[in-house]
């Protein structure tokens, strides 16, 4: 994927460079500019590599301006949250249990056109949206009500990482960086956990893809954003 090209592109033009790559919060961004319409290049091994390409000069452009980092000091921490499991109604699961068993014979499109016939839907949008609600109640019919996150924080000097296990939305980044003490502080996403997005309240209200697939209920991602600063300016 994408970071491979990253590192490549960056270790081959500054000298004695080794690069890491990490993604910061960005379950709210695209990896292609949908205003372009559906003839750009969406997608592949040539996407992944104009994406790694364009990061890595977009670094090494500003490379000069970068300042050497106090290393003395290093300290690392972890802190677990309990969050509640993004659960359907008891009434929503017999309809939820018929669309995920039509999804798993026919697949995205045809149980997305299935949606918009037997409901009533126009527009493929909103019924593939309101597919993935009922494939996500489905999936976590026996979850249990809640569960446990773990943030992570790294510091070195006075950088600071924070990590989130999953795709925290670009406001979460924002509060983090915001409220740590920290004179750098880097956001990083799908650290030690892969837990699907982190909607803010703001986005669970408007509604869409990434409300509807998320795993845990509206404010995990404040939570999350509130714990990372706590964590971070412990250490």
């Amino acid at each position: 994927d994408y970071p491979k090209f990253v590192r490549d592109t960056y270790e081959a033009n500054v000298p004695n460079s080794l690069c890491m790559y990490i993604n910061g919060a960005q379950g709210d961004t695209n990896h292609v500019d949908v205003r372009l319409g559906p003839d750009q290049l969406r997608g592949g091994y040539e996407r992944a590599k104009y994406m790694g390409r364009k990061i890595a000069m977009a670094a090494i452009a500003n490379y000069e301006l970068a300042e050497p980092v106090n290393s003395d000091r290093i300290a690392f921490g972890q802190k677990a949250i309990t969050v509640g499991i993004n659960k359907g109604t008891a009434a929503q699961l017999p309809l939820a249990k018929e669309l995920t068993e039509y999804y798993n014979i026919h697949g995205l499109e045809e149980a997305t056109a299935y949606v918009q016939e037997t409901m009533g839907i126009k527009d493929m949008v909103p019924a593939k949206t309101l597919l993935r609600r009922y494939l996500r109640i489905h999936s976590l019919k026996d979850a249990p009500d809640q569960r446990d996150l773990y943030v992570s924080a790294l510091i070195v000097g006075d950088v600071a990482f924070a990590g989130i296990p999953g795709e925290p939305f670009t406001e979460v980044g924002r509060i983090i960086k915001n409220g740590s003490k920290y004179a750098l502080t880097m956001p990083s996403c799908l650290a030690n956990g892969c837990e699907g997005y982190y909607p803010t309240q703001a986005a669970f209200d408007e509604g869409g893809y990434e409300a509807e697939t998320a795993k845990y209920v509206a404010g995990t991602a404040e939570k999350l954003a509130a714990a990372a600063v706590e964590l971070i300016n412990s250490l």
